[in-house]
């Protein structure tokens, strides 16, 4: 088969391979006006996984089609360990951003713009599967909207169509419509756990489901260090949907039993929500005890500073199973979150994670000073979960699902379409 992988990422490797804008002049101004600095940094690390798995299996032709942001030319084609790469620039030019502004059809224009740039590369490619991951990221899953006489495999990385996640992560008409249009297009998908597939098929009944994991690779080996914090969470953005919110609070009872506990906050954040998270801290006098390390542009730095503590607190609401709860498992280190629609799957052999009642602020407390208490039971629920995740997650075995999946819809499409024409053709 040939195979379009249409997807958001980026990673150091093929960042150096793209002429990308210098923004220091950029932010110089940015500064002056108090404005975010931008950088390049990593994205999506399991869509990496797959692709490094795509790279052993010769007997189908993968392309990669993803936008980047940085881009100083409208589009870039290569082939890197025998997968073929095509980078898309979606930065409109600035006088049609400006006009767009000022009309109102910023949003509009800009996914239509997107969809008709991706579109011409499938076009070119002309592929016998397409295969989309994160429909909830309408920049490049738009485009799957234009494409006809395909089949469409769709991995659901996360369902913006989530009342939970509505609650926090308020989304445009626009964007929670172009995901439903997706779902009601395509009949075949790929979920990570019941409630994106409750939701999927909440929108369309006949969808064909499979259940996937999105596959991990491993964080680096670490050295044994001395700890410096009790606790740590972190997260690309530090966010009130990722349980950030819960977690202040809950620290601030944690304080008032044990005053010498301390933790670490890792992820970006603007300086006004960060203002915010002190004020919960000091008013629960435990600012003194936490400490802001910010965001970390390459993942490996962040598992750098992740090994500096003793336990990960990770209390995400909305997913089903975030990755920060697996890759500190990969790391051998003990995880506290909270229950979701999947996290309890993680426990279903062997206790590996310690679970709080989701949203429930005492409660995460009270798992925090047990983890502080039991540091020998901790340590044996990090090793059943390290041997847990390596068996699930793994790039290899969760990646050949995918493949399998890509094959499976394939056939059928094909086999469906030849019935269909059969019946037309007995009817004509």
């Amino acid at each position: 088969m040939k195979i379009v992988f249409l997807c958001g990422f980026s990673n150091e490797t093929v960042r150096k391979r793209l002429h990308l804008k210098n923004w220091s002049v950029e932010n110089w101004f940015r500064g002056l006006f108090g404005l975010r600095i931008v950088n390049y940094s990593d994205s999506a690390p399991w869509v990496t996984s797959i692709i490094s798995v795509f790279e052993k299996h010769h007997e189908h032709e993968f392309h990669v089609v993803a936008p980047q942001d940085g881009m100083t030319r409208r589009r870039e084609d290569f082939t890197l360990s025998g997968i073929h790469y095509h980078f898309v620039n979606l930065r409109l030019p600035n006088i049609k951003r400006i006009i767009n502004k000022f009309t109102g059809f910023e949003e509009k224009s800009y996914y239509k713009e997107n969809r008709r740039k991706i579109n011409n590369i499938i076009n070119e490619i002309n592929p016998d599967l397409v295969t989309l991951c994160g429909a909830e990221v309408v920049s490049h899953s738009s485009a799957a909207l234009d494409i006809q006489g395909k089949p469409i495999f769709v991995i659901l990385q996360t369902v913006l169509n989530n009342p939970n996640l509505q609650r926090f992560y308020p989304c445009s008409p626009i964007r929670l419509e172009i995901e439903r249009q997706i779902f009601r297009k395509t009949n075949y998908f790929g979920c990570t756990g019941q409630l994106y597939k409750d939701l999927l098929l909440s929108i369309n009944p006949e969808a064909n489901v499979f259940r996937v994991n999105l596959p991990m690779i491993p964080p680096p080996s670490m050295p044994i260090i001395e700890k410096e914090y009790d606790f740590v969470f972190y997260a690309a953005s530090v966010v009130k949907y990722k349980g950030i919110e819960d977690l202040v609070h809950a620290f601030s009872i944690v304080i008032k039993t044990i005053p010498n506990a301390t933790l670490n906050i890792i992820g970006g954040c603007s300086d006004e929500y960060r203002s915010y998270l002190c004020d919960i801290l000091r008013e629960g006098k435990a600012l003194d005890n936490v400490v802001f390390s910010g965001f970390f542009p390459n993942h490996n730095d962040v598992y750098k500073q992740i090994i500096k503590s003793r336990c990960v607190v990770v209390p995400g609401i909305t997913a089903i199973i975030n990755s920060t709860v697996v890759e500190p498992l990969f790391m051998g280190l003990p995880v506290i979150t909270y229950v979701t629609s999947g996290t309890p799957e993680l426990n279903s052999e062997k206790e590996c994670v310690l679970l709080a009642e989701s949203e429930n602020v005492v409660d995460l407390a009270d798992k925090m000073m047990w983890a502080y208490n039991h540091p020998q039971e901790m340590a044996t629920m990090a090793k059943n979960g390290k041997e847990m995740v390596e068996k699930r997650y793994s790039v290899e075995f969760a990646t050949r699902k995918i493949i399998k999946c890509m094959e499976v819809v394939e056939q059928d499409y094909n086999k469906v379409n030849a019935f269909s024409q059969d019946i037309k053709n007995i009817a004509g």
